[in-house]
């Protein structure tokens, strides 16, 4: 069974309500059974006699970016009755009592209490004092001196020859930005003679050798490194001495550094206290006090991966297991399952799981997409995959028929039409060998342009007489017309697929009696006199 996460789902209901907007006001005015003035005071909407409220809203926005939450705040509220009517279906299935669903709520709990935990108790206590901070800056300080620096400009080059060669030029009197550009064939073009410091013990040991004894305003000789096939010519443009960063200057990094590792020793106490083992032996993957995950718990996902990831998603994967059996069980212990808050999360949770398999169990078998399906509407509706006509054509142009029947008689013996275009053709597109741009259905001769939109890729057509003489010409090549089917299928079953979900959901709205109490926040209006029309 396929579940999806809380975003998906947003995102797959976001997708249909952008497609069948006008569906959506029909829904909503639906004549409900519980007025609004009966309606708890904080309800965004009723699904029969439960109210989602102001809370399940919040709750629910707080997995989204910020700077989205009130744009998609009605876009969720609409998610959360559809998630409470599907999470309400499967438990009249009974699917909660399926172990594979089961396995999937669990799952989901002990999630969603791990990461709770790691926010309540763990993030708030890593916080380290301004004391902290500024006696780490003081036992530290060889960590903050910034090195005696020279910034320069560099020209970089692999061949020995070509640093001669951008010397050569210097001493000619070129830039040296001009000569960068030409020669620092390592750097890229739009860096060439850029400006930067370099600093002692940080780079090549021949190179700081070297341009540390270059006066400001001047050029060294060519510089061998050591550590890279390379040549480097630089020139200083200024110098700077040792110094100590500034405790202000370094502050704000500093207390980063202390709080991940303030965490880094919370969390391995807790790995510590919890008994959790990284090898213990063939077979299982990790143990955490007594419960035990084996390798064959991932061996689905390990075999489709590519052999070089293995290791790494092995590793993310224990991890996994580790943190979320960890930070659960501690939450649990510590009663954050009873928050008020954090319970709302787990209810809402369960319900988005539940909904899941109910979605894919029941309503997808509902809406699904056979291919005379979608054979049938693209036939309904051929003209949706048309797209403009372009034609790529040779061209050529002679004064008489007798000319071009010859022509055309040579084309057809094996002669490259582009060569007889050159030698006979009395159009300018001679010079190319009849080759002409692109064109539009409309830009051409109505007799060619009959005539082209017949021919097959390298086809010829017969002459072809207008007012400029008889001509001929080559299809090249051809885009847009009519797409063929396997180029719109997929297109075709995501519409039907949106389509049909959108009539379910609307019968399912009526069926429990669905209202929306929230209203779509306002949009700004333009101010009086601003123009919304670009052509005022």
């Amino acid at each position: 069974m396929k579940v999806f996460g809380i975003r998906s789902v947003l995102i797959l209901s976001m997708f249909l309500l952008l497609l069948f907007a006008c569906r959506e006001e029909k829904v909503v005015q639906e004549k409900s059974v519980h007025p609004a003035d009966t309606a708890p005071e904080d309800a965004v909407a009723m699904v029969g006699d439960e109210a989602i409220t102001r809370a399940d809203l919040e709750a629910t926005l707080e997995a989204l970016p910020a700077h989205k939450r009130e744009a998609l705040s009605m876009r969720t509220v609409y998610y959360l009755v559809d998630t409470k009517i599907y999470s309400e279906e499967a438990r009249k299935m009974g699917l909660q009592e399926d172990p594979e669903v089961q396995r999937e709520l669990e799952k989901a709990r002990k999630e969603l209490l791990a990461r709770s935990f790691l926010q309540e108790r763990v993030e708030p206590n890593i916080e380290p004092s301004d004391a902290e901070i500024r006696a780490y800056y003081d036992d530290h300080q060889d960590q903050f001196v910034i090195p005696e620096g020279i910034m320069v400009q560099q020209i970089r080059v692999v061949k020995k020859e070509d640093a001669e060669a951008a010397k050569k030029a210097l001493l000619g009197g070129e830039s040296f930005p001009a000569v960068a550009g030409q020669w620092s064939k390592l750097v890229r073009a739009k860096d060439r003679g850029k400006q930067e410091w370099l600093y002692r013990k940080r780079i090549d040991p021949e190179l700081e050798k070297a341009a540390f004894k270059v006066g400001i305003g001047e050029v060294s000789d060519i510089i061998k490194l050591k550590t890279a096939d390379e040549y480097q010519i630089v020139k200083v443009l200024d110098k700077s001495e040792e110094k100590l960063v500034a405790f202000e200057d370094i502050k704000s990094k500093i207390r980063f550094r202390l709080m991940q590792q303030n965490k880094r020793e919370m969390i391995h106490d807790y790995y510590e206290k919890a008994g959790v083992d990284r090898n213990p032996g063939e077979g299982i993957l990790v143990k955490v006090g007594e419960e035990v995950f084996r390798e064959d718990a991932i061996a689905h996902v390990m075999a489709n991966a590519k052999e070089d990831e293995k290791d790494k998603l092995r590793r993310r994967w224990i991890q996994y297991f580790v943190d979320t059996t960890v930070f659960s069980k501690e939450a649990e212990k510590v009663g954050l399952q009873d928050d008020p808050k954090i319970a709302r999360k787990l209810r809402l949770k369960a319900d988005d799981v539940l909904a899941d398999a109910y979605r894919e169990r029941v309503v997808e078998e509902k809406v699904k997409i056979r291919d005379e399906d979608i054979s049938k509407e693209y036939e309904a509706n051929v003209d949706k995959f048309q797209e403009p006509l372009k034609l790529k054509l040779g061209l050529i142009v002679v004064e008489t028929r007798d000319e071009a029947e010859d022509i055309l008689k040579r084309i057809k013996g094996g002669e490259p039409f582009s060569v007889l275009a050159r030698e006979k053709s009395i159009d300018p597109s001679s010079k190319k060998g009849g080759a002409i741009d692109w064109s539009d259905k409309g830009d051409l001769y109505p007799a060619l342009e009959a005539a082209a939109v017949k021919l097959k890729k390298d086809e010829v057509s017969d002459v072809v007489k207008t007012d400029r003489g008889y001509e001929l010409i080559k299809l090249v090549d051809k885009r847009g017309g009519q797409k063929p089917l396997e180029e719109v299928t997929s297109w075709i079953r995501m519409v039907l697929h949106g389509k049909r979900m959108e009539e379910q959901r609307e019968q399912y709205y009526k069926k429990w009696h669905v209202e929306i109490l929230a209203k779509a926040p306002e949009v700004e209006q333009p101010q009086s006199g601003a123009s919304n029309d670009a052509g005022d």
